[in-house]
């Protein structure tokens, strides 16, 4: 009866570990996967970098407008936000204003008027990404998602030399600031 009863509880912390080595298989899997899907994506945003930056190798001038709303577009679609638009910083003025969009602005439209001021945005940044508003965000950023009429948006500092020269804004994206997105937009 005895070693019936050793027998037995062996069995089943036999089983008991066979089911906790299943569950760690599993999860092992799912970190696998995730990791894959991971650089899967890293790798494409690379890819959608080099034919970005690639089309602007020996431009003409005349062409920069036409082939940065077609780098907006790229990276609109890519994040799938419902708009990109690129602002650049007057300094004269101490805000921004948007140059560049995807879909491209009318002429007279909505987005004309849209301003940053140099204040709106925070001065103590770890990341470089400055703004990832919703809905649910604070009253001071319900301003500017009813400027732009949506329900999220997420701007990022494009900087040179440690200059913030301008900011590229996905509208439509709340980018959390630990997420991969987050990490392909400070790339």
């Amino acid at each position: 009866n005895q070693l019936n009863r050793h027998l037995a509880e062996h069995i089943g912390k036999q089983q008991m570990l066979e089911e906790e080595l299943r569950g760690h298989r599993d999860r092992l899997t799912d970190m696998v996967a995730e990791r894959t899907d991971s650089l899967e994506r890293l790798k494409g945003f690379h890819s959608l970098i080099i034919r970005v930056l690639t089309r602007f190798i020996n431009l003409p001038l005349a062409q920069a407008n036409d082939a940065v709303d077609q780098g907006l577009a790229a990276f609109g679609e890519y994040f799938k936000a419902d708009r990109c638009l690129l602002f650049t910083h007057d300094k004269a003025a101490h805000a921004f204003h948007i140059t560049n969009a995807w879909p491209p602005v009318q002429a007279g439209g909505a987005s004309d008027d849209i301003w940053l001021g140099e204040d709106a945005l925070p001065t103590n940044k770890t990341t470089r990404i400055w703004v990832s508003a919703c809905a649910d965000s604070a009253p001071a950023d319900e301003h500017l998602l009813a400027r732009l009429a949506t329900h999220a948006y997420t701007i990022v500092g494009v900087e040179v030399k440690g200059n913030i020269i301008g900011l590229l804004c996905l509208v439509g994206q709340s980018v959390p600031i630990d997420s991969d997105n987050a990490s392909l937009l400070e790339l």
